[in-house]
């Protein structure tokens, strides 16, 4: 008797995994060879990526299309949908046991929450990356992740914190690494909020030298911005105005809106500077959009303060005002004292000009209460002498 034995047919979780890793394999390909990644292939890419991160069996694939994208998504300014991807990509990373990938993961998760003045979220994912790469002896990106909580504490305006992180960095970077440049950058920001301009300089054109030499047009674009900015505190406009005007093509050709509209910000302030209140205007209602698209609540934050600013120097008073409320309410939603302090005392200027004494007095008596929560902050001094002197004008005019 003859026997006779059939195949047994592939599972369909097999067929599954087959499809789903060929689809992530294809994304990744055609996302790689797009500098800015096109809406629909950026749809389809999260579509695929959706299925392969919940399938054990496509994670490889599904970690290589993630971390591709991940550098492709902060630049045109995709964050809340995006780090949903991210945080269940983490999770597979640990599962796999895979430390390096968990790392790399919760550096892009950090920059992100940074990006969206989530600081303690922040802090938290870069602590994680610390983690992987002590424990993997891996000092390039020991150094990123101390670079970047470096930042996250300048932007907190603690200036020891972040040098001591910057030293850390410096530590464990070898003398030719790429992300010294990132280093540079924030011992420029550092160099800032210390009103060290000269200094700051030195930092940004050290970085710009170095991204120049890595050729990183976008890199090379954001080394721009950071020198045009200290070159606007040092008075020297023409200079701020070219590198701004540089770094901003090159931010429009790469299509990165958040770092196209903070050189805008930036550029309005040289224009305010000069008296060119419409033109500052201008740019900032060009930067306005870029922010909302990519939430950044911080620098939109920033935005109305300096547009209430600018529209008062204008003689636009009433816009000042509206403006400078909603500079109040933005600072007072992400805890930063000092910036609440500081617009209110804006506020209270633009409705001295109105000539609402009466709410001026309030608005001004407000911000002398905060100041007692402010003693630490390395502008005690000027809020007290600014307020003090506001808050005796709006009382005097009130009294005639």
């Amino acid at each position: 008797m003859n026997s006779q034995t059939t195949a047994e047919p592939p599972h369909y979780e097999h067929i599954f995994e087959r499809y789903i890793g060929a689809g992530l394999r294809r994304s990744l390909t055609r996302v790689q060879d797009f500098p800015v990644v096109p809406e629909t292939e950026r749809q389809q890419a999260w579509h695929v990526l959706s299925y392969g991160l919940a399938v054990d069996g496509a994670w490889a694939d599904a970690r290589d299309l993630l971390l591709s994208l991940s550098p492709k998504m902060e630049q045109v300014g995709f964050r809340d949908d995006w780090m949903g991807y991210l945080a269940v990509g983490l999770e597979q990373a640990r599962a796999h046991g895979e430390r390096y990938s968990e790392g790399q993961i919760a550096i892009q998760l950090g920059l992100l929450s940074q990006l969206a003045s989530q600081y303690d979220d922040a802090v938290r994912w870069l602590n994680i990356a610390v983690d992987c790469f002590n424990q993997l002896a891996d000092r390039h990106h020991l150094g990123v992740a101390y670079n970047f909580l470096a930042n996250v504490a300048i932007q907190r305006r603690d200036a020891t914190a972040a040098k001591t992180l910057v030293v850390q960095a410096h530590a464990v970077f070898e003398d030719d690494d790429p992300e010294l440049a990132y280093t540079a950058y924030v011992e420029g920001d550092i160099a800032l909020f210390e009103r060290d301009y000269d200094a700051a300089e030195r930092h940004f054109r050290r970085g710009l030298t170095l991204r120049r030499r890595q050729g990183d047009s976008r890199r090379i674009a954001m080394a721009l911005r950071n020198l045009a900015l200290a070159l606007q505190y040092l008075q020297r406009y023409a200079e701020a105005i070219q590198y701004s005007e540089e770094a901003i093509h090159r931010f429009e050709a790469l299509d990165d809106v958040r770092n196209r509209a903070t050189v805008r910000m930036n550029l309005s302030i040289v224009y305010y500077e000069q008296a060119d209140y419409e033109r500052a205007l201008v740019l900032l209602a060009e930067a306005e959009p870029d922010y909302r698209r990519c939430a950044d609540e911080q620098s939109l934050a920033q935005l109305y303060t300096n547009r209430a600013i600018y529209q008062r120097s204008a003689g636009q008073i009433e816009a000042s005002i509206a403006s400078g409320r909603e500079a109040v309410a933005r600072w007072e939603k992400l805890g930063d004292l000092g910036s609440v302090v500081n617009s209110l005392d804006g506020l209270g200027i633009s409705l001295i000009d109105a000539g609402s004494y009466t709410e001026a007095v309030q608005v001004l008596e407000r911000a002398e209460t905060l100041l007692t929560q402010l003693r630490e902050h390395p502008r005690y001094s000027y809020y007290c002498t600014e307020i003090e002197r506001d808050l005796a004008e709006a009382r005097r005019r009130g009294r005639n």
